[in-house]
């Protein structure tokens, strides 16, 4: 049951809305984000995606075998294992005598922001996020917001 709690709230850190951590969620969070590699932050990053592949509005998208799925799901425990009993031990002891589970949703939150970033510095993930630009009917929206017809580029 702990273990599903933690899963929960690891996947409900990465999409939910900004919250104040107290401090040592705060120190929690920090210390995961200095001291995680550029491929830990990967790895947390495929996991998102791993996870959000279960969700049968999009699940058509990212097609994904069990054997997939159950390789990025160790990875995963493996990482959290990684950061909260070796990089951030100190912390994350004391982010759960002092503030409990919520410290660690603030902590995960906080690395989940720091790699999702890394996502969007891809130039090749920048440029396919603005694909939906060319279907926009500019004229419409031009007229709609009132705006001068001369001040949108073509």
């Amino acid at each position: 049951m702990k273990k599903r709690a933690l899963c929960i709230a690891l996947l409900l850190c990465a999409v939910a809305p900004a919250a104040t951590a107290g401090p040592y969620g705060e120190a929690l969070g920090k210390c995961m984000v200095e001291r995680s590699t550029d491929a830990d932050k990967q790895e947390l990053v495929e996991w998102i995606f791993s996870a959000l592949a279960y969700n049968p509005q999009i699940s058509q998208y990212a097609r994904m075998s069990s054997d997939q799925h159950a390789q990025i799901d160790s990875r995963m425990a493996s990482l959290v294992e990684k950061l909260l009993t070796d990089y951030c031990r100190d912390e994350a002891g004391k982010a759960f005598r002092y503030e409990g589970g919520t410290a660690f949703s603030d902590a995960f939150k906080m690395l989940g922001e720091v790699a999702g970033q890394q996502i969007f510095d891809s130039p090749a993930v920048t440029t396919g996020a603005m694909n939906f630009t060319h279907f926009i009917d500019l004229p419409k929206l031009v007229e709609s917001l009132g705006a001068p017809k001369d001040s949108v580029a073509k």
